[in-house]
């Protein structure tokens, strides 16, 4: 590589280890310290997969929550239909819309 740099090869996400990572460790938040109004427990009861993302339907006690994940993510969890979730979610990533 020109002007002496060095070419290395980017890790995947997936092949990375959070103890090799700066500041990863440290900064990986506990279920416990997530606010339990942006969590609901519940079961996967449908998976539609796609290429790329696909939807995971998570029966709760409040109701069917839908999610659109990476189809990676699926396969290296990996999530299977009936498997027990958390799903935690943030305020600013909620759409609403109007009923009616």
């Amino acid at each position: 590589m020109a002007g002496g740099g060095s070419c290395r090869r980017p890790v995947p996400f997936h092949e990375s280890d959070p103890q090799h990572i700066p500041h990863a460790v440290e900064n990986v938040m506990s279920i416990a310290a997530i606010n339990s109004r942006n969590q609901f427990k519940g079961s996967i009861v449908a998976i539609h997969r796609a290429p790329v993302v696909s939807e995971i339907e998570v029966e709760t006690p409040a109701g069917i929550l839908s999610a659109v994940v990476t189809t990676s993510s699926i396969e290296r969890l990996p999530l299977r239909i009936g498997d027990e979730v958390l799903a935690v979610f943030k305020a600013t990533e909620v759409l609403v819309a109007k009923l009616g």
